[in-house]
């Protein structure tokens, strides 16, 4: 029932977000996940499906779920309440460990599977998620809660131990309470960044034309040499020459009729001066063809060697200067996580690059941005890309975010071994003060109401 849920709801919701919805749509999208979800809970050996009793088979162990209960059961009563004649439920020393093994691993997975459904859930409908999740809470909590002290109050199993077994309770519950509730833990998120460099420009075309000569992709640069892009333009250069010989015209007019006409040098000279700002504009512009850095690092174009001979309008761009001996990490946070690292964050960050967990470098933050932002640093960050961020399904670059987020900024310790490249993408964790299990759990769950509440 779960698996049918999630994948139907899911289904639907995709369908509705795409143009020209129809009942097709769906029906493939109900499918297409049906078949992951089916893989998800079939595949998975500790819910009691295909790979359960595949799992079965190869311990050649049998009824391993009930089994692995009962014996989790006769470990408390023998041990804890001392119920010497409580029956074991094992038949092998070997048995043993996979039922204690299996006993918690598969209360944990159903736990946080179901859990996950019901929160995604009430992330898409609110009422029908709250309602599964008190069935939940009801099935898997206050149930339990209800026979196990009913089973303590009245079994007859308990009557010589009674007394023991409460007390040996109460202590486990306070022992609990006292780990989720008042033991701080450390209390981490982490957020996905992509490596740029701080100083860093980008270089466009300030007048068209035709592209003569470059400097090659990766050649270092000063200010202003060598010239990045010799460019050409007949068009402006034919200008220039028409402008001065109508300016040479004019000069020679006017000294002919400085002594004939005042009022026709007056004209004459406001012609001129106009002459001279368009011949300057225009000398301008010939000079904006050879392109030059403005600031000293590598020239990176990668495609410039295609641009000989090709006549490129204003604007275009052709590449970057980036100054690459002086690189930070733009990360970005949901509004959620962005909250917690404003008001409590710790200064250090640890950093790994992505897809290369055994490389761990540090770092510390240097900003963080108190705006929202929509447009992505980079699209390796969205989900088109594979990074963690959901994207608007309506924008064709994936760069823009399907909601507002907050930038970070890091600085990270790169050691001289060690060379990034602009664009990595980096996996980064941050630590906020030391929390309870029983007070991060609390405020993850406000989020989720106050999330939807705001949608």
């Amino acid at each position: 029932l779960a698996e049918f849920v999630i994948a139907a709801i899911a289904a639907i919701v995709w369908a509705r977000t795409a143009d020209g919805t129809t009942i097709h749509a769906i029906a493939y999208n109900v499918m297409f996940i049906a078949s992951i979800s089916s893989l998800a809970f079939n595949g998975n050996p500790f819910l009691r499906y295909d790979a359960y009793y595949i799992f079965l088979d190869v311990l050649e162990i049998p009824n391993l779920d009930s089994r692995s209960k009962l014996y989790f059961r006769y470990l408390v009563k023998r041990y804890l309440w001392g119920m010497q004649k409580a029956a074991d439920p094992s038949h092998t020393k070997g048995e043993k460990g996979w039922l204690i093994f299996y006993a918690i691993a598969s209360t944990v997975v159903r736990v946080v599977m179901l859990a996950a459904i019901a929160f995604f859930v009430i992330d898409l409908f609110f009422s029908i998620g709250m309602l599964l999740l008190a069935i939940l809470m009801f099935r898997w909590l206050l149930l339990p809660l209800g026979k196990f002290f009913h089973y303590l109050a009245a079994s007859n199993e308990l009557a010589r131990c009674r007394e023991r077994a409460i007390m040996t309770s109460v202590f486990a519950a306070t022992l609990l309470f006292v780990a989720i509730g008042l033991v701080r833990l450390p209390d981490r998120c982490r957020i996905e960044g992509v490596v740029e460099p701080r100083d860093y420009s980008v270089i466009h075309m300030k007048t068209a034309g035709f592209v003569q000569r470059y400097l090659d992709s990766g050649t270092r640069t000063a200010t202003n040499d060598p010239v990045l892009v010799h460019a050409s333009s007949p068009e402006l250069e034919a200008k220039r020459d028409q402008l001065i010989a109508e300016y040479r015209r004019l000069k020679v007019n006017r000294q002919s009729a400085q002594t004939q006409e005042a009022a026709a040098v007056q004209i004459m000279d406001e012609k001129i001066s106009a002459l001279e700002e368009q011949i300057e504009r225009t000398k301008q512009k010939l000079d904006d063809l050879a392109i030059k850095s403005p600031l000293a690092g590598i020239w990176v174009a990668p495609d410039i060697e295609r641009t000989t001979a090709t006549y490129l309008e204003q604007g275009y761009r052709i590449g970057v200067v980036a100054n690459l001996e002086d690189l930070r990490i733009r990360a970005i946070a949901s509004q959620k996580v962005a909250s917690r690292l404003i008001i409590d964050a710790k200064r250090k960050v640890v950093i790994r690059v992505k897809g290369r967990p055994d490389i761990e470098i540090d770092g510390h933050i240097e900003m963080i941005i108190p705006a929202g932002h929509e447009k992505l640093p980079s699209a390796a960050l969205g989900y088109a890309a594979g990074g963690s961020t959901r994207i608007d399904l309506e924008d064709p670059t994936g760069m823009r975010a399907a909601e507002p987020f907050f930038e970070i900024l890091i600085v990270p310790s790169i050691p001289e071994t060690m060379i990034l490249r602009p664009g990595q993408t980096m996996a980064l964790r941050f630590e906020t003060s030391p929390k309870p299990l029983l007070v991060q759990g609390w405020r993850s769950l406000l989020q989720v109401l106050q999330k939807r509440f705001e949608a």
